[in-house]
Parts: C-alpha cells; sequence; structure tokens
C-alpha cells in the first residue's frame, strides 16, 4: 500500500479488535438454554463463563469501531470507502455499544490471563443491578485475598521467599516452590506434591478449602451475571446481521493489510509481482517460487511453468527428492494466489481464471473406509477424471518410460529437474530443464548408498539390462510424421502467444515474417502433413486462419497488401 499512514493505521485498528472476534459473533447466532435456580454445575459453569467473556469481546470489539473510524475516513479506495460507510457510519452498532454499557462495566476489557479473565467476567455486571451477584462477588474477593495472605504467611513462616501462587481454570490456584528454597524435606502440610524441573508444584490442605470456596463464588456470579444478561443477549440476537458484516469486513482487512501488504512491503520490489489475466490465453509464469518454503530457505530455486493450447500437458521427471510434487504445490499456490487478489511469488505471471484444481499428491491407505493404498488412488483419480476438463495437466514422474508420450502426442512437453551423477551420489540441482534427462537406474545407485546386499544389486541390474533392451527395440521416436506433428502444435503454439503479446505492431509484424520463412524453408511434403495435422479438433490450416486474423488487423499484413499465406 502506498499510504503509509492508512497503512499502519490499519494495522494498528485491527490489532485492538480479539482474535476470537470473528468465532464469538457467530455464538449470539444460537440461543442458548434458560439458566436455573440452582447451584451450576461445571459444565454449565464453564457454559455461563463462555457466554460472559463473549459479551466481552463483543464490548471490546465494539469500542474499537471509533478509532478504526478516524482511520478510513480520508480513505480513497472504493473498497476503503464501502467499509466505511457501511461499518463506521451505521447507527446500530453505536446503538449496540451503548446498550452494553449500560449494563456492562466500562473498565471491563478482554484478557487471555486465566484469573485476570476469570475476575473480569465475575466483575462484568455494573455494581448495584443484581443485589445478590453483589454479596458473590464480595465472597469472590474475600476468598482470593485470604488464599494470597497464605501465600504470603507460607513465606514467611518456612522461610521460602519465591513461592509463587499461579492460577488456571483446572486446577484453581497452586503453589509453585523453586527446589534451592527447600532445605531437607518440604514440610508435611504440603500435598500434591509434583517436580517440574528445577520447580515444585503442590498445593495444601488449607489453600484446598480456600479453592473450594473461591470456585463455588465465581460460578455463581457467573449464574448471577448470565441471569443479567439474557435481555441483552436477546437484543444483540435481534442485529446479528451488522455482526456477521463486522466479521467478514475484519477478515477481508486482515487479509489485505496483515498477509497481502505485508508480503508487499517486506519482499523486494522484484521478488513477488502483480499477476496478469486473460480469458483463454496460455498460462506462464516466470521464475516462480513456493511462497511458503521460500521463507525457510534463503537459496530456494525458482523455475518456469508455460502451458497453451498446443502444450497443455506438461510432463515432469526427475528422481525422487528432486522437487517435483514441490514444483506442482507452487504452481497451484501462485494460481490461486493471484486469484484472490495477491501479488505470487514470480518475475512475470500470466494465468487464465480457473475454477477447480484437481491434484493427486502423496499415497497413503484409508483403513476407516477399507481402502488400500492402491485403492485410495484410484477412488481419488475417479473423481478427478469424472470432473476434469481439458485444459491443462502437470504430471509428475520419475517413470522414465512415460517420456514416449511426448512421441505420441505433440502436444505433451517433457521437462526434468536437472541431478548430477558423482561419486555414487545424487547431486540435487532443483532447476528445471527442457526435454528428457536419463539418470541410469539411480534406483539401483540408491539401493547400494543404502546397504543392500550386493549379489541383490547385481541381479536386478542384469535383469534391467534385459528389460532396457527389449523396450530399445520397439521404439522409434524419430519418425517423419512426429516431427511434422511436433512443428505443427509449436507453430500453433508461437500464435497463441502473439495474440496475448503486449509488444507493439512492428514487433507482431516481424515475428509473423520469420515464422512465415521458417516454415517455408521446410520441404513441400513436411508442409502438406503440418497443415493436416490437427491442433484439437481444427486442422493447422483453418486453426492459423483463425488464431492470425483474430487479433492481426489489415495494417499488420506481412508486406504491400499480402498476408501471411502458409
Amino acid at each position: 500500500m502506498s499510504n503509509e499512514e492508512l497503512f499502519f493505521g490499519l494495522t494498528q485498528g485491527l490489532r485492538k479488535f480479539p482474535k476470537e472476534s470473528d468465532k464469538v459473533f457467530c455464538h449470539f447466532c444460537f440461543k442458548p438454554k434458560k439458566v436455573m435456580d440452582e447451584v451450576l454445575k461445571p459444565p454449565n459453569g464453564r457454559k455461563s463463563q463462555m457466554l460472559i467473556s463473549d459479551i466481552i469481546i463483543l464490548k471490546t470489539a465494539l469500542d474499537a469501531i471509533p478509532f478504526f473510524s478516524k482511520v478510513l475516513k480520508g480513505a480513497k479506495s472504493f473498497l476503503l470507502r464501502n467499509i466505511y460507510q457501511t461499518v463506521c457510519e451505521n447507527p446500530k452498532y453505536e446503538k449496540m455499544r451503548k446498550r452494553i454499557g449500560d449494563i456492562i462495566d466500562e473498565d471491563v476489557v478482554h484478557s487471555r490471563a486465566p484469573f485476570v479473565a476469570c475476575t473480569q467476567q465475575c466483575f462484568a455486571i455494573k455494581a448495584g443491578i443484581d443485589g445478590l451477584l453483589d454479596v458473590a462477588r464480595r465472597s469472590f474477593c474475600d476468598t482470593s485475598e485470604a488464599i494470597h495472605n497464605l501465600a504470603s504467611k507460607y513465606r514467611e513462616e518456612y522461610n521460602m521467599p519465591n513461592l509463587k501462587i499461579p492460577y488456571n481454570i483446572r486446577q484453581g490456584f497452586y503453589f509453585i516452590i523453586p527446589q534451592k528454597d527447600i532445605t531437607g524435606r518440604l514440610p508435611n502440610k504440603f500435598i500434591q506434591v509434583v517436580r517440574h524441573g528445577k520447580n515444585v508444584h503442590c498445593s495444601s490442605l488449607e489453600l484446598a478449602s480456600l479453592n473450594v470456596r473461591n470456585k463455588s463464588a465465581a460460578a455463581e456470579c457467573f449464574r448471577r451475571t448470565e441471569l443479567c444478561l439474557e435481555g441483552l443477549i436477546d437484543e444483540i440476537r435481534e442485529d446479528i446481521g451488522i455482526l456477521t458484516l463486522l466479521a467478514e469486513v475484519l477478515c477481508l482487512l486482515d487479509m489485505i493489510v496483515n498477509s497481502f501488504a505485508h508480503t508487499i512491503s517486506t519482499k523486494p520490489v522484484d521478488r513477488y509481482t502483480r499477476p496478469e489475466f486473460t480469458d483463454d490465453g496460455p498460462m506462464a509464469i516466470n521464475a516462480g517460487r513456493h511462497p511458503i518454503l521460500e521463507t525457510l530457505h534463503t537459496d530456494f530455486v525458482s523455475n518456469d511453468i508455460f502451458l497453451s493450447e498446443a502444450s497443455n500437458m506438461v510432463l515432469v521427471m526427475g528422481p525422487n527428492m528432486s522437487g517435483k510434487s514441490t514444483y506442482l504445490q507452487q504452481i497451484c499456490l501462485i494460481v490461486i494466489l493471484a486469484q484472490i487478489g495477491c501479488y505470487v511469488p514470480a518475475q512475470f505471471a500470466s494465468i487464465r481464471v480457473v475454477d477447480h484444481i484437481f491434484t493427486r499428491i502423496g499415497n497413503g491407505d484409508n483403513v476407516e473406509n477399507n481402502s488400500s493404498t492402491f485403492m485410495t488412488e484410484m477412488k481419488e483419480t475417479a473423481f478427478i477424471m469424472q470432473n476434469v476438463s481439458s485444459k491443462y495437466t502437470i504430471f509428475a514422474t520419475h517413470m522414465e518410460g512415460l517420456s514416449e508420450l511426448a512421441t505420441m502426442y505433440p502436444n505433451v512437453k517433457i521437462l526434468h529437474f536437472e541431478v548430477n551423477l558423482g561419486n555414487d551420489r545424487l547431486d540435487f540441482k532443483f532447476r528445471l530443464k527442457d526435454g528428457i534427462r536419463r539418470v541410469p537406474h539411480y534406483g539401483l545407485l540408491l539401493a547400494r548408498v543404502a546397504g543392500l546386499p550386493a549379489s541383490v544389486i547385481d541381479t536386478a541390474t542384469s535383469i534391467t539390462s534385459q528389460i532396457t533392451q527389449q523396450e530399445m527395440t520397439r521404439m522409434d521416436a524419430n519418425c517423419e510424421e512426429f516431427r511434422s506433428l511436433r512443428m505443427a502444435y509449436q507453430v500453433a503454439q508461437r500464435l497463441v502467444c502473439l495474440k496475448y503479446s503486449n509488444q507493439g505492431d512492428d514487433y507482431i509484424r516481424e515475428e509473423l515474417r520469420k515464422l512465415k520463412e521458417g516454415l517455408c524453408c521446410r520441404p513441400a511434403n513436411m508442409r502438406n502433413r503440418m497443415f493436416s495435422a490437427r491442433i484439437g479438433c481444427t486442422p493447422l490450416a483453418g486453426y492459423i486462419s483463425q488464431r492470425v486474423f483474430s487479433f492481426c488487423p489489415r495494417q499488420l499484413l506481412l508486406s504491400k497488401g499480402t498476408p501471411l499465406c502458409l
């Protein structure tokens, strides 16, 4: 964000809202059971305590709106102005805030410290509204004071100056005594002794008795407080719509300010870029990175991806641990970040809007559904096949035999992760390269490093050589027909790129001229086979006519009014 004052103002304003605000607002959608005039059992007491805590959190959130209003008042962004009008200028928030202020003490704030939170909940209601509540509060204060006096007494009586009296919700008050303050055996008065590191946790009969009285007084405070809040909660529930709106606004601003804007402002200028979008153009990401892993590794290696109608399937090859899965996740995350409005970790990104992303990464059985690893994989693959479109596919594998798909389907592009072999080890570079890089039987190499018996490895090597020889006799990847088909897809891909190019007319004219010259140099029989090839369901000649003249106006003719005649 270019407006630093607004950015830091929003950051400070969001900090004034409790982190649980969105969850707490949803709690008011449900009407709790009526509180009966009987002693609360622990579960019901906990429910009353949570309800009071929700009211305090709501009060804290509403108290933060005036500050938010000052920050957003001068905003020029349409989004921020809309938030200012729908939230900050909405009189219902101030009305709810005043209604809560009539019952809830203005000094009460939300706290995470257990005993402070308990005290705030006991004293949430203003004094004088309920006489029985005031009596319960007095009892709560007396027992709390007696507990701290007991701790002071033990410090002096047993010469334990560092004795502490912490509090937790489950246990109540207990003692923590450093072992250095204990000379000899611990006095018999201390019970439930447990050692934690350099400290001793314990209690006493006097403390246990005071804990019971203190919890009973607190439970009575919670019960009386909930009775006082019944009418207020009903009024809040009538305006639950403004609370859900406030929750959505807070989530949106938190995402924009604390996530997107923070990421952009703390990263170098060339690390994150604003993505471009096209309706049906190619997806091109230059120097893309994994947004999470790059924060953990300073030397994270960036890689590119290009997908188009002429090359809509990419086969990523490489040994285990070479970076294939990270690469797949990286592409998905960049697309998702772009579509939710965030800058992306890349030098350049042009993305077409997607409505589905299907992934199949990793293996694992599902005992609950009686599915083995293979069955689980088949079920997930079946779901993908039933819902997938014909747009883009990125397939990662370490099986080198699948590279032969490129000899059958010209739209398949082969990529591999660079790996160097040496000294009986694999040196992973995590750099994506074009074409096939065969790492000969790296599994046997890893098996030897892992310590498998030499006889087993020798037998496996012999069998592998026989299988490889049989496969080589069936392969003929250099057929003339395939080269023509591959060339047709390359021409189509180049035309798609020119259609969505941001370059000027002269550049596009020059590229079309080069494309024509390159095709005219080919033998006539190869050109004939190439133009009879189909891009999807359209012959290349028709495809070129559609692509060229749909984006090249008449002034982009190659020379003296002569169009691109191939």
